[in-house]
């Protein structure tokens, strides 16, 4: 039996070709509401915004870029309670600029983002992305949020209270923390410190570092007593102590 066509479908049912005038009609008008749907959600608007803002609902701003400059800025997802609001709406926030304020996106009356009250962005290029999923709850479908402190200059690593302050809002246990040494601050040059604590033998003293939790915005990484004890790249190992280095802290929201 040959291969019957109609554009792009192929199909050896004759049951199916040919179509008359009206089948035809219908087909087209079919694929035309079709390419409709798609280009109505292809420009759902972004909207760009650098003071806060509330989402009023479906229909409203689906994307926000947001400038914070120096302050925190809010974003409130529409309320279930009161605004148009269907299952499988989604809404983001993206930070688009360098500047100190956070950019937060926040719940409205007894609605919740994965059970909490709001997510917080505290660095440029960080997002967040949530679907509603029904009764008051908007679910986290994806979403980069992360912190560093960049190169920091450092000539002491004795009993050294290192204290990030990172603004992402969430306790210590869903947050993944790097710690970074270069000795100029080039990344070419940089080498990944494990959290350790032992007494080696190098001298009185005790060596290593442990991360304490302060709150959920900062939280506090401790060096030893004698500075730092690091593997080298020939399996030897060194104490970082008074060495003029440089340091870095990065801190991943995991959940």
């Amino acid at each position: 039996m040959s291969q019957k066509t109609i554009g792009d479908i192929y199909t050896d049912d004759p049951a199916v070709l040919p179509l008359d005038g009206t089948e035809k009609i219908e087909l087209e008008q079919s694929a035309a509401s079709a390419g409709a749907l798609v280009s109505d959600i292809r420009a759902r608007p972004t909207v760009a915004k650098s003071a806060n803002y509330t989402i009023t609902g479906r229909e409203d701003a689906h994307v926000i870029a947001m400038t914070t400059g120096g302050s925190d800025r809010t974003v409130d997802l529409p309320n279930s309670a009161s605004d148009d609001l269907e299952i499988g709406d989604e809404f983001e926030l993206f930070k688009i600029d360098s500047g100190a304020g956070i950019a937060i996106l926040a719940r409205q009356g007894a609605n919740t983002i994965n059970g909490k009250t709001s997510f917080h962005l505290p660095q440029q290029y960080n997002y967040v992305r949530v679907r509603y999923f029904g009764s008051g709850f908007y679910g986290v479908i994806d979403f980069m949020a992360v912190y560093h402190t960049g190169w920091v200059a450092n000539s002491d690593w004795t009993n050294k209270e290192l204290v990030t302050t990172h603004g992402l809002n969430t306790p210590l246990s869903d947050l993944l923390v790097k710690f970074f040494i270069s000795t100029d601050g080039a990344e070419a040059n940089a080498f990944e410190i494990l959290p350790t604590g032992f007494n080696t033998g190098f001298g009185a003293g005790d060596y290593g570092t442990t991360i304490f939790a302060i709150d959920n915005n900062s939280f506090k990484l401790q060096t030893g007593a004698a500075g730092i004890v690091y593997i080298l790249d020939n399996s030897f190992m060194d104490v970082l102590d008074t060495e003029s280095w440089y340091y870095k802290i990065k801190v991943y929201r995991i959940l």
